[in-house]
């Protein structure tokens, strides 16, 4: 049951977005024992898939892959945010 090694309440802060050509978020989770840190899998998602309803909060999963396939999903819920300049 893995979590964020900081829990609830991370904040991400992109700064300066087009809004006609979002960023994409690269994913890449990794397990922590004392043998080493092994890669689980990785995923990429782009700011635009995840904007694409007009509500505040999104909950999304997404597949987690290596080289070698499929390793698990990762759920993302999210929280969204607008600073407005005065």
């Amino acid at each position: 049951d893995p979590r964020w090694k900081g829990g609830q309440g991370e904040t991400l802060s992109f700064d300066g977005v087009d809004a006609n050509s979002l960023p994409v978020l690269h994913v890449t989770v990794f397990d922590e024992d004392k043998g080493g840190d092994d890669l689980i899998g990785q995923c990429y998602i782009s700011l635009d898939e995840l904007k694409t309803s007009d509500e505040e909060f999104v909950d999304v999963w997404k597949e987690l892959t290596t080289e070698t396939g499929d390793r698990g999903r990762l759920r993302l819920v999210l929280q969204w945010t607008a600073d407005v300049e005065s």
